[in-house]
């Protein structure tokens, strides 16, 4: 999906030299998890596809961030039968 956006969205930006561009990926995009591959592998992605269409239009009035938010209790860890550590962060 973030391909396909920015693929839809960077041309006009550009043609205007203005807009910002934010990708959210995760911490884990920086550190692979044990069992949980496939979730840590595409947010690596997102990080790596973030800052690699961020060089190659750095001069095009385009702006570019990414968020990489930490750990955060959810559904989803129940659903993966995972305990989150100690130290995630609650959503409220």
């Amino acid at each position: 999906a973030p391909v396909i956006f920015a693929h839809a969205i960077l041309p006009q930006m550009k043609k205007n030299r203005a807009g910002l561009v934010i990708h959210v990926a995760s911490i884990n995009a920086l550190v692979p998890v044990p069992n949980n591959q496939v979730y840590t592998a595409s947010k690596a992605f997102c990080y790596s596809y973030a800052l690699a269409l961020s060089r190659e239009n750095k001069n095009s009035g385009v702006d570019f961030q990414i968020v990489l938010p930490g750990t955060t209790r959810t559904a989803f860890h129940v659903r993966q039968g995972a305990e989150p550590s100690a130290s995630a962060m609650r959503p409220e």
